[in-house]
């Protein structure tokens, strides 16, 4: 998350949204968001709000840069499970 330790106040004061008028779904996305990267769908749970509303909400602050979004890792950068599950029974042999 960007910006400084307030939730209120935005570095700019500029988007969609003001940071001025930064409603309670706002101010809870920003808390759930502090503790670490979380999809949309996940923090639209969290929050108890519909998916469609969280979408909004957080274009509302990407806009005032309070969150940054990032995307997912692609399949092809993961680890290879089946050499990670070799790697753990060789330890385990240890």
């Amino acid at each position: 998350m960007a910006g400084g330790s307030d939730p209120t106040r935005s570095p700019r004061g500029e988007g969609r949204a003001r940071a001025d008028t930064l409603g309670e779904e706002h101010l809870a996305l920003l808390e759930h968001c502090r503790a670490g990267p979380l999809s949309v769908a996940d923090l639209a749970a969290e929050a108890d709000l519909p998916l469609g509303v969280v979408r909004v909400l957080l274009a509302d602050l990407i806009d005032l840069g309070r969150v940054r979004m990032t995307r997912p890792v692609p399949p092809a950068e993961l680890p290879d499970i089946g050499l990670l599950n070799h790697l753990i029974d060789g330890l385990r042999s240890l």
